[in-house]
């Protein structure tokens, strides 16, 4: 029986760390995205392009056939109050459509230069966890 526990206890250790993994690279493909935007175009939470969830504020950013739209809103009930927009469910491994909701904040520091911000959220066991990435931009 202690055996069984410690398996039990290293596997859910593992997918919490898969799960982790999969935000850290979310929020990095979100910080690239925002960060080869132009820079008058890097706002917070931008909408997404209707066939590859690519950041977009207009549909001129997004590819042929594609329009740029509002993404779909996730709610984490252990994360509430607060919903996050959702650009797609994630596919890594063996696991289909697993939802990370995500926002990205652009603050102008001054004229020149912004900062963005990506947090990633997601629920695992009734838990919510967060990660988040911030840098600077200039013109």
């Amino acid at each position: 029986m202690g055996l069984l526990q410690a398996a039990l206890l290293g596997i859910d250790h593992n997918m919490r760390n898969i799960l982790r993994d999969e935000a850290v690279n979310l929020a990095a493909m979100r910080m690239e995205e925002a960060r080869s935007m132009p820079f008058d175009n890097v706002v917070t939470d931008p909408n997404v392009c209707s066939g590859s969830g690519n950041l977009c504020t207009a549909n001129e950013e997004c590819a042929a056939g594609e329009s740029c739209v509002l993404p779909t809103i996730v709610n984490l009930p252990s994360c509430n109050p607060v919903s996050y927009p959702i650009r797609a469910g994630r596919n890594f491994r063996n696991i289909q459509n697993f939802p990370y909701g995500n926002e990205i904040t652009a603050n102008n520091l001054d004229t020149d230069t912004k900062q963005i911000r990506v947090l990633v959220r997601w629920e695992y066991k009734n838990e919510c966890y967060t990660h988040s990435a911030t840098t600077l931009r200039r013109r």
